[in-house]
């Protein structure tokens, strides 16, 4: 899955190695459709009906989508920069990537090294290999390698039902729905938000998918029951 386009070069090039909040893109929108034992810290709670995140104080209720923080955890909840200084993070939404402080709110975006494989893991996919090396802004014009297009049997396609929508498809994550519309350019964004321009020629209004559509689906994400 490519989840790079929000990383912020900073240092001649250089993306940073972590980020403010980076722990928070670790929590998974829903802990049960994905391997937490491999990916996450988080656990299972039975007895309060919960999932538990040690390392940042949140938890998520059965029925709850947004983790909020728990003192009983024994952990400071994580604090990110803002204004004039540190604000504490009692409820994050890891669908919209938005936080809920006591002041304010702010979104909480992969810009960093640990923030995007944190983005990843919470997605169940593993850290591609090419993110263990920082990238770094190319110095000359040299000519860019080819593209070699993955095999067939490696893309992963969704076949669209009655009544879907690309944010059901995606789950309401709106980082899968950038992933969606950048693997298929055939679908138009624009005409999402400005319905006044028709068909045009630059590709299809999202709101108007047709069952049996074929969608490209970043690598590693299984599209949960849009019904």
């Amino acid at each position: 899955m490519t989840a790079a386009a929000g990383l912020s070069p900073e240092n001649g090039g250089r993306v940073p190695d972590t980020q403010p909040g980076a722990a928070l893109l670790r929590l998974p929108p829903d802990p049960s459709r994905v391997n937490v034992q491999l990916y996450s810290k988080i656990k299972y709670n039975e007895l309060k009906g919960r999932w538990e995140g040690p390392d940042t104080g949140m938890v998520q209720r059965d029925g709850d989508h947004r983790w909020r923080y728990d003192s009983a955890l024994g952990v400071s909840p994580v604090t990110v920069e803002y204004g004039s200084g540190k604000q504490a993070i009692y409820e994050y939404d890891p669908k919209t990537h938005v936080t809920e402080p006591r002041v304010t709110s702010m979104p909480i975006r992969p810009l960093s090294i640990e923030g995007l494989k944190n983005w990843l893991n919470a997605h169940g996919v593993p850290d591609p290999h090419y993110m263990d090396s920082v990238p770094v802004k190319p110095m000359d014009k040299a000519e860019p390698p080819k593209k070699v297009p993955p095999p067939l049997d490696d893309i992963n396609v969704y076949e669209v039902k009655r009544g879907d929508s690309i944010y059901k498809i995606a789950g309401n994550d709106h980082l899968i729905v950038s992933e969606i519309y950048r693997l298929n350019p055939w679908l138009d964004d624009r005409l999402e938000q400005w319905s006044q321009l028709g068909g045009g020629t630059r590709g299809r209004n999202p709101n108007e998918l047709v069952e049996g559509d074929k969608i490209t689906m970043p690598q590693g994400y299984k599209v949960e029951k849009t019904g």
